[in-house]
Formats: structure tokens, sequence, C-alpha cells
């Protein structure tokens, strides 16, 4: 016969573990904003601790306890692990739905537990069928009978339990033991693949910092040959429609990379170059391939200055250097025609200008176009610690459901007559209550910032929680 003080023992851990049970779930609950999942099992979890307490009411002595509570205590313990049983399994499809969709797990730890309708299945329609089952078996063989045991259950025949805990659970619990850790393994190579991608970008990151050249306009400079207006005093050297030879390169160069001298600026021969043209003035014109061109510098003038990305301080100097000062016999030097305008913009569609005449580089990219910005990929978020607390708590109580055949399992093997006193199904019990508290624990601390900051305003003992509990009505309702 057992001791009395292991009944007692037995009892007492069965209900601080209730008690830890309720605290913990109801916490993780108002952190992860769902409450349907953690309430059904601290419900059936409530049904399966507090029929097996009630037996103390007869010292816990199968013997001793009136036949109808014996079978309700039978009944009971099954359905409260039927409905255990569901809701691990809907926790297993929860999550891995969530672990095969890396890109939603930025706010995974909300939406994780979302009321969904195939739930009805595992919450609702296995718990009933297996309970009718084990139902009908149980009274059909009239397999409830006292023997030497902690509460009252099957024993004429043992085999009759494989139809209560201790084996309709595993037609769900193998499933999720085996779903859960191919989520894990899954969730355990995201992790690393995003942690390797984060590791990438932050050395991306850090050669970036190092300082660029200032990125720059770079143009075609072409030089319109434009006739210059003669001075008084040298009206009759230099005609008015003579025509300027193209510049060389070495001067052109030269002139367009540094500003003019300024003593040469303040001399008195410069004083009179370069001067305007005369009255009617041939129209500025470059020469290209044999063949005159209307100057397209000469329209449109100092605009294209407003769309090059330059620093303010490489804008004055391309305006300088862009100067081109002419002295009289010089004909190899052509003003530049960054100045000149007057035209009409709308004459820029007659102009024979080809789009590679002005690129845009950087040093250290591609030829890219205006306004072009690099498109910076999303970063996917790691998985939430509350969602692995929820895949190792369906390891673990897979682990308790298979704990709970191996006794009925070795005495149906064994062939024995009476089922043994004390088995694994009895650390299974205290393990249903405790698992929440052990598993969900280290998440403790979390949980209570989040009960702090969370919404107090619906009366009640747990905040929100009916208004979580109307999971089957729609949010427009």
């Amino acid at each position: 016969m057992l001791p009395f003080a292991l009944k007692v023992v037995w009892m007492v851990l069965s209900l601080t573990g209730l008690a830890s049970c309720w605290a913990v779930l109801m916490l993780f609950a108002g952190c992860i904003g769902s409450y349907w999942g953690p309430l059904i099992y601290c419900i059936a979890c409530t049904l399966m601790q507090v029929i097996f307490c009630l037996g103390m009411a007869w010292r816990m002595d199968p013997y001793a306890m009136p036949r109808a509570f014996c079978l309700a205590q039978t009944i009971i313990l099954g359905f409260s692990t039927f409905v255990m049983t569901g809701v691990c399994a809907s926790f297993c499809i929860a999550t891995c739905i969530t672990v095969w969709k890396p890109k939603s797990w930025a706010d995974a730890e909300r939406s994780v537990l979302v009321w969904r309708n195939h739930y009805y299945f595992t919450l609702l329609v296995y718990p009933i069928v297996a309970t009718i089952v084990e139902i009908v078996i149980v009274i059909k063989l009239d397999a409830v009978k006292p023997t030497e045991d902690l509460h009252c259950d099957a024993s004429d025949p043992v085999w009759v339990r494989f139809f209560g805990y201790a084996g309709t659970p595993l037609l769900l619990a193998v499933p999720v033991f085996f779903f859960s850790i191919n989520s894990i393994v899954r969730s355990l190579k995201t992790s690393r693949h995003i942690q390797r991608s984060r590791s990438e970008e932050l050395e991306n990151q850090r050669v970036d910092s190092f300082p660029r050249l200032p990125w720059r306009f770079y143009s075609r400079r072409v030089v319109p040959k434009i006739a210059p207006s003669p001075c008084p005093s040298s009206m009759k050297a230099t005609p008015s429609g003579h025509e300027l030879d193209s510049p060389d390169q070495t001067s052109l160069s030269h002139s367009s990379l540094y500003p003019p001298d300024t003593d040469v600026l303040d001399s008195p021969v410069s004083s009179s170059f370069p001067t305007f043209a005369t009255v009617d003035p041939p129209p500025p014109t470059i020469i290209r391939d044999g063949t005159r061109h209307p100057d397209f510098s000469a329209i449109i003038g100092n605009d294209w200055n407003e769309i090059a990305l330059e620093t303010p301080e490489e804008s004055d100097q391309d305006k300088t250097s862009s100067l081109v000062w002419t002295r009289p016999g010089d004909d190899d030097i052509t003003p530049d025609s960054n100045d000149c305008g007057g035209e009409k913009l709308d004459e820029l569609d007659s102009l024979d200008i080809s789009c590679s005449d002005f690129d845009y580089r950087s040093p250290y990219s591609k030829t890219l176009s205006f306004g072009a910005m690099p498109k910076r990929k999303k970063r996917l978020a790691y998985l939430s610690p509350a969602i692995w607390r929820i895949m190792f708590f369906q390891v673990a109580f897979a682990i308790v459901l298979l704990l709970t055949c191996i006794s009925t399992l070795v005495d149906v093997i064994a062939g024995h007559e009476t089922p043994t006193p004390f088995g694994t199904q009895h650390v299974a019990l205290l393990l249903s209550a405790w698992g929440p508290a052990i598993v969900f624990g280290g998440h403790l601390k979390e949980m209570r910032v989040v009960l702090r900051n969370a919404d107090t305003r619906s009366p009640g003992l747990f905040p929100g929680v009916t208004r979580k509990l109307m999971f089957w009505r729609s949010s427009n309702s």
C-alpha cells in the first residue's frame, strides 16, 4: 500500500503546480496578446488536478471511493488530457506557420496565436470524439475497478488505458514532436543565415563609412566658335566676321581647369578683351564633324549648373575656370559660352546632341541616372523569444504524453494482472501542471514588464481577458 505521506506530497505539488500554471500562462498570454490557448490549457489542467485532489476526501484510496466518483475521475482525467493535447497541437500548427514564413517574424509575437478556424478540430472535435470512444469502451467492458493506486483508473483489462490518457493523445503527440523539432531546426538555420547576412551588412557599412570623393558632373565640353567684337582701337585689325580656328587640346584643358591670372585681368591690355559683339553678330555655333550646329550652352546658359551635384566650392571653381580670355592676335582660344544666353528653351528640340554628351558617374559605382537611389533591402528580424518558448513547450509536453504510456505499456507487455501502483503517469500528472512554469519561467521578467505597460482599463483579475476571449468574432464587429 502506498504511504499516505506520498499522497499528501503529490496533492500539494498538484495544487501549487496548478497555481503556477495559471499565473505564468496568463502573464504569457498578456505578453503575446492572445488568451484562448493558454486559457483553455489552464481550464483543462484545472479539471485534471482538481479531480485528482478530490480523492483526498477518501485518503486517495480507490477501494474507499464510490463507484460513480471512480468512473467520473477516470473519464475526466482522460478528457482533460485530450484537451491539453489539442492545445499543444494548435500551438504546433501556429508555430509551424510562423517559422515557415521568416518575413513575418518581425511582428510574429503578436500574431503567432491568432485564432484560425482549423483549431476547432484540435480543440473541439478531437477531445469530444476521443472522450466518447473512451466512455463507450470503459462502460462496455466495465474496466474501472479499484486497485492500489493514487486515483481510480481502468484496470481490468489494463489495455483499456490506451483509449484514455495512455494512448489516444499519442495520435497528436507524435506528429507534434516531430514537427516541433523540424521547426526548431529550421529556425536555427534561418537565424544563422540572418546573423551571417547582418554581419556582411555591418562590414559593408564599415567600408562605406570611409570618406569618399564627391560626386561630379562630367560633360563633354565643346567650345563654340564665336566671332569676337573688335574694340575701337583694333577694329581694322580684327574683322567682325572672322571665324576662329578650333582651339587645341592643351590650351582648352588649361583654360578650363585653372582660373585666369588676376594680374592679367587688371592689366590695361586685358581691359579691352573680351569685347562685345557688333550689331547683328552671327549666332553661336559649334563645329562638329565638319558641320555647324547650334550652340547648346548658348541657349540654356548656366541652367545645367543647377542639376550638377557639386559643392559650392566646386561650382565657383567651375564658373571661374570656364572663362576664356582672348588677347589680340590669339586665334587659338575662344570664349566659353556659359555666359551666353538670350535664346528660348524651346530651341532645345532642334539641337543635334546625343545623350552620351553628358555622363553622371560616381567614383565607386557605375553610371547612374539622376534621382536614382540604391534600394535598401528589408532586414529580416530574429524569431521572438516567446515563440521559441512555445516550441520548447510543444516538445516538452509531447515528451510528457510519451511518459504517460510507459508504465501501461510495460504492464501490458509483461502481462501483469494488476497495474503498477505508482507509475510514470503520476509523474506526468504533475509535469502537466508544472510544465508551463518550467518552460515559460525564464520569460517571467519580460512578461512582468509587458504587463505593467499593458492596458488595465478592462475590469477583472486579468486585464483584457474578456475582450481576448471573443476570438471567434471579427475585428469589425
